[in-house]
């Protein structure tokens, strides 16, 4: 690798020569990818790519999908400690390639030791200006918009880092069609108001205030992961909300937890998503895996739009999944994230949020 060149991201310029997608606590050397479809992307002409990864498991293993012009061109499980990994060669050092190095799996809460970082580039290539997005979009959600069953066959039912996939996701594809950037924020098993066994802590609401607060351990605090979210730092035009599947089923097995008290969680996120993004449209859609709860999420709207007259929010109505469009792990699958996309892309674009 005598001819290339390596970069730290401290040496290039942001926003610029590269944009960084997902919550991150502003540092990028490392740059910590935190979140599903948290990402690096850059624009360069090159024959040759390497980026330079650390990362650390106890657990569950990272994994990482690179796209180059839109496409994938590599999935792979990225092994522990610091590599260094070629992403391509042998390209046409004209052409000037869209590329992004992409967080394939979730924020692992379940194992305390999980991070994964970008340290640096190796490069022949001559960065180019990323252009400037068209619209931000902020996502948040459960297992659905982490992307769980999006990887292996449909008898895949193991839960591990492997099922997942962010490229494959309704709003990975949404963000697509719009020319958008966005940003995920998702658990697997977590809700509004409690987990799908009925856990109260593992609520998003709770923890939207910080960079990713999902997260455990000393190692995550030291990364920056618990601390605040600097709002002003990323405004989106519309933050779109996928909740209420773990909640349903909670409400359905675990004894003490109830509709009406889902129905305040709500009306509770709601109000606090108006208070962190005063401009942003908000939407709430759900029903991919049923609408058990669906009367509830409209009174809490109800309720939400005459305690303070606002009127840039809505429900959105999804179907539920087809039996033939189901992926692993008894989850929605790609043609089914395919269709959501479709129905936020026309929405948003209809409602004039996107152009």
């Amino acid at each position: 690798m005598d001819h290339l060149q390596e970069y730290n991201l401290r040496d290039l310029e942001r926003n610029r020569h590269y944009r960084v997608l997902g919550r991150t606590d502003g540092s990028v050397d490392p740059l910590n990818l935190f979140w599903t479809g948290s990402a690096l992307q850059l624009r360069l002409r090159a024959t040759e790519l390497w980026v330079i990864l650390d990362s650390n498991y106890m657990i569950f293993e990272n994994w990482v999908d690179v796209m180059v012009n839109g496409a994938l061109l590599q999935r792979f499980m990225v092994p522990r400690g610091r590599s260094e990994i070629c992403l391509f060669r042998g390209m046409d050092g004209n052409a000037v390639r869209d590329v992004r190095i992409v967080r394939d799996t979730q924020a692992m809460h379940l194992d305390p030791r999980n991070s994964l970082a970008i340290c640096g580039l190796i490069t022949d290539g001559v960065f180019e200006d990323v252009p400037e997005p068209a619209l931000k979009l902020e996502f948040i959600g459960d297992s659905l918009t982490s992307g769980e069953g999006l990887a292996g066959a449909r008898d895949y039912k193991e839960w591990n880092s492997g099922c997942f996939s962010a490229v494959h996701t309704y709003e990975y594809l949404t963000a697509e069609k719009l020319g958008a950037e966005y940003s995920v924020l998702s658990q697997s098993g977590w809700g509004t108001c409690f987990s799908f066994e009925g856990v109260r802590k593992e609520a998003m609401p709770l923890y939207y205030d910080q960079v990713c607060g999902v997260l455990r351990g000393e190692r995550n605090r030291k990364k920056g992961a618990f601390e605040e979210w600097d709002f002003s730092s990323w405004r989106p035009d519309a933050v779109i909300v996928n909740l209420g599947t773990n909640d349903e089923m909670a409400i359905d097995t675990v004894e003490d937890c109830t509709e009406r008290e889902f129905e305040e969680a709500v009306l509770r996120f709601l109000e606090k998503l108006r208070r962190r993004n005063p401009d942003s449209y908000l939407l709430w859609c759900y029903g991919m895996l049923g609408h058990g709860l669906e009367d509830s999420i409209k009174r809490a709207f109800d309720r939400f739009r005459k305690s303070c007259g606002d009127q840039r929010n809505d429900y959105l109505f999804l179907n539920s999944t087809a039996e033939e469009d189901y992926g692993s792990r008894d989850h929605p699958g790609r043609a089914a994230h395919r269709k959501v996309a479709e129905v936020l892309a026309e929405y948003l674009t209809v409602h004039g949020i996107a152009q």
